[in-house]
């Protein structure tokens, strides 16, 4: 997570964490600074914070977001090429 200096290398699932996150080995646990009870408490969080935009929304499952193209709305601040999407 960004929030515990995640860099997004992207190599969650091999086991090889550049910053010691998602990783099992013990040498690149050391660079982690953070506990493991940080990245639980970030995603506690965020899981919360979605909840809450999909009650605002009146879904209670992800899988009832799937196909909902009317929940989607352009910003009207965005360049040309994203201006010209059809959503």
């Amino acid at each position: 997570p960004r929030s515990t200096s995640c860099i997004m290398m992207r190599k969650c699932h091999l086991n090889t964490c550049p910053v010691g996150i998602a990783t099992q080995d013990p040498e690149l646990r050391k660079k982690f600074a953070g506990t493991p009870e940080h990245v639980q408490n970030f995603f506690f969080f965020l899981a919360e914070e979605v909840r809450q935009y999909m009650a605002s929304l009146g879904v209670r499952r992800f899988r009832d977001l799937i196909g909902r193209t009317d929940l989607l709305y352009t910003r009207d601040d965005l360049n040309y090429k994203t201006k010209s999407l059809d959503l």
